[in-house]
């Protein structure tokens, strides 16, 4: 149960929807912690899997077998490679409009008027959701204030 000072006053004369709160407090809890450990679990075996694959990349490649294509239970590994883009940023695309105005070499540069908008628009888009905050007990109270 949780305490009756973080129940709202007339929740606290039904019972029903008192019950039902904690119930989902209780739950809430369960599965915030249980995905934190799963995030925990998750985050570290990426760290293992991406150590290993470097290894398995760098022998095959100081073994000249990239091209290398090797059998494994469910399928097939081979070294292949992908290209990511930068990330489309303000300051990324604030340097770009520069450069391109610089390179248009009219002497009419509307960078920060185009960035402004984007901003704008930026915020009228913006969505705000609610969500539980979850914040730790402190490891020791206050001092009691001095009268």
């Amino acid at each position: 149960m949780i305490p009756n000072q973080l129940v709202p006053q007339q929740q606290q004369q039904g019972g029903g929807q008192q019950n039902d709160i904690a119930t989902n407090v209780r739950h809430y809890i369960h599965y915030s912690n249980l995905a934190s450990n799963y995030m925990k679990q998750s985050n570290e075996a990426r760290k293992l899997k991406n150590i290993y694959e470097d290894k398995t990349i760098n022998t095959l490649r100081s073994n000249n077998m990239e091209n290398a294509i090797l059998r494994i239970t469910d399928g097939t590994l081979n070294i292949a490679e992908e290209s990511t883009p930068p990330c489309l940023s303000m300051p990324r695309i604030r340097s770009w409009l520069n450069m391109y105005y610089k390179q248009k070499g009219n002497g009419v540069n509307e960078t920060e008027q185009i960035i402004r908008f984007f901003e704008l628009q930026k915020k009228q888009e913006t969505k705000i959701t609610a969500y539980l905050k979850k914040t730790p007990l402190p490891t020791s109270l206050p001092p009691p204030p001095n009268h």
